[in-house]
């Protein structure tokens, strides 16, 4: 298993540093949205996703904050939301990605968890599908897939993305479910777009 990681990961990490033509380090801030009803992914995959019936209602807008080292991306986003207790809920995801650069087009693929932060508790969730309150627990939470394409504009990306709730955990070390977690929770998919506005 190691020996496959280590392959895949050079097979990725060579072609992404003979491709890179927009520095080894960057840093971009901007927005995002999510499309939050459920199901999108299903019925886009059944042809029955339709652009005209979208409305503003359809998403949830935040805040993205994009870091990158020659081949390893770490993305972060936010949003704001409120419980049925009217409670300020901070939630997005945070992940690593391996990312290869073609021309002005940006692969991203990599592994993240969801977290959940009540504003007013002060309490968090790590975690998408039966996610964990305490920190000495992290192991045990689950991770999600995420994958991404980014388009190039100078310092301007427009990107779309989509993450995939799994129930593997490093601590459950299932990673022998991946595949039927995937496939179970695919419809569960989020998917979204964004635009940054590169700082480094």
């Amino acid at each position: 298993m190691k020996k496959v990681l280590i392959i895949l990961v050079l097979a990725i990490a060579i072609p992404a540093c003979v491709f890179a033509g927009n520095g080894l380090i960057g840093l971009s801030l901007g927005a995002t949205a999510a499309y939050q009803k459920a199901g999108a992914v299903e019925d886009i995959a059944d042809g029955n996703f339709d652009l005209k019936d979208l409305s503003i209602d359809d998403f949830k807008f935040g805040a993205d904050v994009d870091v990158r080292v020659l081949f390893l991306d770490v993305n972060g986003k936010a949003f704001l939301a409120k419980n049925d207790k009217s409670e300020t809920l901070v939630n997005g995801i945070v992940s690593a990605n391996l990312a290869l650069d073609i021309a002005i087009v940006r692969l991203k693929a990599g592994l993240g968890y969801q977290y959940t932060f009540n504003t007013k508790t002060s309490e968090m969730i790590y975690g998408s599908t039966a996610g964990v309150k305490d920190f000495a627990d992290f192991k045990n939470a689950n991770f999600d897939i995420h994958v991404g394409v980014d388009v190039l504009l100078g310092d301007l990306t427009i990107g779309a993305y989509a993450t995939l709730p799994t129930e593997v955990s490093v601590g459950k070390g299932n990673w022998g479910d991946l595949f039927s977690t995937v496939e179970k929770n695919w419809k569960a998919a989020q998917i979204g777009v964004g635009v940054g506005f590169s700082i480094v």
